[in-house]
């Protein structure tokens, strides 16, 4: 699979499949940078999911199991955090 068209893939889960769900917490997660070297994905977390005690577990038993179900290619799911964030975070 092509880097533009990976890339486009997890666009398209992240738009249809996971911030459908995050969005009802006052969430969205975006893509920010793919390693293909390490297989690592880089997720940026806004909202309510930037700071939220939840979103590790929702990033590792959640978003990255679905990613890594329909993109075999990633091997692992990083979250950053919004550091301009001015959202409570939901929990």
């Amino acid at each position: 699979m092509k880097n533009d068209s990976l890339i486009n893939e997890i666009e398209i889960l992240l738009e249809t499949k996971i911030n459908p769900s995050v969005a009802m917490h006052g969430g969205m997660i975006e893509f920010r940078e793919w390693d293909e070297n390490t297989g690592t994905l880089y997720l940026f977390l806004r909202g309510a999911c930037s700071g939220c005690a939840m979103s590790s577990v929702t990033l590792k038993q959640g978003v990255e199991g679905m990613i890594k179900h329909y993109i075999p290619e990633i091997k692992k799911v990083e979250g950053i955090d919004d550091p301009d964030s001015d959202v409570n975070p939901y929990y």
